[in-house]
């Protein structure tokens, strides 16, 4: 296998992660989570493990640490951004603002413990506390007597 498929391969396990803990946090929209430290905490990490993988693709650009991100895997950067723009529905400056803040949280309070982390806007806590809560109640209630059925592998 050429490096060239390796950093593709390695760049869509990203991707997959991502996307599914993001379905992951949104599939139990509706629940109602009971007030359980366990829940909130399930809900703290998939948080974080997506915010961590977004980072992966939308980050830092360093080519050697950081192989997967966008910039060093399109062959067009220029092209990608305008397609990127246009599917997210943002203006450049406010992909530059989401961007901050997720790198921001990402540095401070997902991959380590800084004290920057104070600062992150408490916005973020409450919606997403509230957001857990409905995602497992609904999620819990709705599966609970069912079988898994798939079986994909996660890579990392």
């Amino acid at each position: 296998m050429t490096e060239r498929w390796k950093q593709l391969e390695e760049t869509i396990d990203s991707l997959v992660n991502f996307v599914r803990a993001v379905l992951v946090l949104r599939a139990p929209w509706e629940a109602k989570l009971p007030p359980q430290s366990f829940w909130i905490v399930l809900s703290n990490a998939v948080f974080d493990t997506a915010v961590i993988d977004w980072c992966k693709l939308f980050g830092s650009d360093d080519e050697k640490n950081q192989p997967t991100h966008w910039k060093n895997v399109v062959p067009n950067e220029d092209a990608f951004r305008q397609q990127l723009l246009a599917a997210v529905g943002v203006s450049w400056p406010e992909w530059l603002k989401y961007w901050a803040e997720l790198k921001h949280y990402r540095d401070n309070a997902a991959a380590h413990h800084s004290t920057e982390r104070r600062d992150i806007k408490t916005l973020y806590v409450v919606n997403f506390l509230e957001q857990a809560r409905k995602f497992a109640r609904l999620a819990t209630d709705a599966t609970r007597d069912w079988a898994e059925v798939v079986d994909w592998p996660r890579v990392r």
